[in-house]
């Protein structure tokens, strides 16, 4: 037998020695060479899943199931954490993964800079383009400096919640609340004053068929729109001609002297008065003017940002992770208790088939994408959470078979669940 066997075999034997008798601990300070005992804890989530997974092949879990104990601290995921059927406890016997007592966890999807990263702005075209409170207060850091790959690409010149083509945006969180991406105005909804030219809606069959779609035109009110550089990128969000569609277009042209704004392209519905002509400017350099505030400049790679306190005083985390943060597939029972969940672009957790998987009083904030998704099994639960500042939903329960009408029995029990639609202003329910 090799020595890289021998090694294999002993670890495995160790391991199940030790989970006759105790549960599996991970911490930020551990190491994954170790056995995963409270004075040898791991360092990772997905190591102590595997320990567990051996276990189970070699049908060594305690008979009233396991926990994993994991101890203060954040959890940085590269990848999507998963969990299946592999994974899984036995009726009466679950496998649970739960903060130690008294103890705050999270896992994290984002990446945290340093704030020595930061610098003074000097590019002379920038400030320039600041407004004149926010020189000397703006800092910026390139984003491969600070190991966030791929966000340097341009923005579509439309894109919608709507439609399902909502790309998967970098937001910035300092001391875990979520920093506002620079727009105008700062808050709510400027309004158009006239339509000049509606555009090419759905129903504008004629120029459908002979290719020729207008983009819209509308004209503004005040002087704002004038200092802004259509060159270099001008995106809006609005409420065109619906109040239940919310598109974000790039501006193709302002005039002015007309005061005037045409589209970069055709919108589906085109403009109309229905959606309340409710619209704002975002991620513009010009309107960086208040802490808090941050402008990504996609052609160099960089993030200006005005913090709201001492740099040293600021924890400054960059969402990253576009798949799943925890991905449970065919899994059960399995239960996550008193954990956090922040930092992904994309859904924090997504429970796919199995039975009895719960989340119970975790708390779930800052990610781009649902806070929970079930789709299909039976007996999944959500209780206690605190869920807030997610882009989607919060959470979404789905399965049962409507021929059979076979109920899928899932719960979500008395969750706080707000600041739900931060991206998808529309067709994202808290709960449902």
């Amino acid at each position: 037998m090799s020595r890289t066997s021998t090694l294999a075999v002993s670890a495995t034997v160790s391991l199940a020695s030790f989970a006759a008798w105790g549960d599996f601990y991970v911490s930020p300070t551990g190491s994954d060479t170790g056995l995963g005992t409270k004075a040898q804890p791991f360092a990772t989530v997905a190591r102590a899943r595997d320990a567990v997974r051996e276990l189970r092949q070699d049908s060594a879990l305690p008979a009233d199931g396991l926990t994993v104990h994991l101890r203060g601290g954040t959890y940085a995921l590269d990848t999507t954490l998963t969990f299946t059927a592999d994974d899984s406890g036995a009726p009466g016997a679950p496998i649970g993964y739960q903060a130690a007592k008294g103890e705050e966890v999270w896992l994290s999807g984002g990446t945290t800079v340093p704030a020595t990263l930061f610098r003074q702005v000097i590019d002379p075209a920038l400030l320039k383009s600041l407004p004149p409170e926010a020189r000397g207060h703006v800092l910026q850091v390139r984003l491969t400096d600070a190991a966030v790959p791929g966000d340097v690409d341009q923005l579509p010149d439309v894109f919608s919640g709507f439609t399902g083509a909502e790309p998967q945006l970098l937001e910035v969180f300092c001391n875990g609340r979520q920093m506002q991406c620079a727009r105008w105005p700062n808050d709510g909804f400027a309004k158009f004053t006239e339509i000049v030219d509606p555009g090419s809606g759905l129903r504008d069959y004629v120029a459908k068929r002979e290719g020729r779609l207008r983009p819209g035109v509308f004209r503004y009110e005040g002087d704002r729109p004038e200092r802004w550089d259509v060159n270099r990128g001008v995106w809006m969000m609005g409420f065109w001609a619906r109040a239940y569609v919310c598109d974000a277009v790039r501006a193709g042209k302002i005039d002015t002297a007309k005061k005037e704004i045409t589209w970069a392209v055709p919108l589906g519905f085109g403009l109309d008065t229905w959606g309340a002509n409710r619209w704002y400017a975002f991620n513009l350099p010009e309107k960086l003017d208040t802490p808090g505030e941050w402008y990504l400049d996609r052609q160099r790679g960089a993030l200006y940002f005005w913090p709201p306190a001492p740099m040293g005083k600021c924890t400054v985390l960059l969402t990253r992770l576009k798949e799943p943060m925890v991905q449970c597939t065919d899994a059960s029972p399995l239960i996550f208790r008193g954990i956090g969940f922040e930092g992904g672009r994309g859904d924090a957790v997504v429970v796919t088939k199995g039975r009895g998987v719960e989340l119970v009083g975790c708390e779930i904030r800052n990610v781009g994408r649902d806070a929970v998704r079930v789709l299909g099994g039976h007996e999944h639960k959500v209780i206690g959470g605190d869920i807030h500042h997610v882009g989607y939903s919060g959470v979404i329960l789905s399965g049962g078979d409507r021929q059979t009408l076979d109920p899928a029995n899932h719960e979500a029990v008395n969750n706080h669940v707000y600041h739900t639609n931060q991206v998808k202003r529309t067709h994202a329910s808290p709960s449902s």
